[in-house]
């Protein structure tokens, strides 16, 4: 959403706050567990306290297909709609990068790397930033759209992240679904791209 968002708005007039505040100790943290975050995206700078790449076999923590980059500032400035209208952009929330996906060029989006379980490299991810990061909130905007539950015995993914929000005590926001073409502030734009 947000990448779309960027794609149809010009920015020339849109700018980063400058200078970019540095966050305190007390700001929130959460963990955005997906295709890597490009760290030093101007509207990120300060804001990425850590990355790590779990084996995607990409050797780069950086976000190669921009799907976590764009999660990531959906988490810091959280309407970015808004921040878009109002021409206010104050980052409010630390993010530490979990990159757990890999950009298939075939169909131009993140996957889970073939040779892993998408349920293994998620919980090592998480349990690695709750213990190095004490990090208690999670954002998985990542799907299994083969995996659509119906009814029945739960997936193992959703097993899997039951068992660590219990076992951890830490809250994990999974998305149900996204949405194509969220409707856009009209007043900013005038001539879109």
């Amino acid at each position: 959403m947000f990448l779309r968002l960027i794609q149809q708005t010009l920015f020339s007039d849109i700018e980063p706050p400058d200078p970019m505040p540095i966050p305190a100790d007390e700001d929130p943290l959460v963990c955005i567990v997906d295709s890597g975050v490009v760290s030093g995206h101007p509207f990120l700078m300060n804001w990425v306290i850590e990355e790590r790449d779990f084996d995607t076999g990409e050797d780069t923590p950086t976000d190669l297909n921009g799907h976590g980059t764009s999660v990531a500032g959906l988490v810091v400035y959280g309407d970015i709609a808004k921040c878009i209208e109002s021409r206010n952009w104050q980052p409010k929330v630390k993010i530490c990068s979990a990159k757990v996906l890999c950009h298939d060029a075939i169909w131009q989006r993140p996957v889970i790397p073939e040779q892993h379980r998408a349920e293994k490299l998620i919980e090592d991810a998480i349990r690695y930033f709750w213990k190095d990061r004490s990090c208690q909130i999670f954002n998985l905007s990542i799907e299994n759209s083969v995996e659509v539950y119906r009814g029945g015995r739960k997936f193992p993914w959703a097993e899997k992240l039951d068992e660590l929000a219990r076992e951890l005590d830490i809250v994990i926001v999974q998305i149900a679904g996204n949405r194509d073409n969220p409707p856009l502030p009209e007043k900013v734009y005038s001539n879109p791209i």
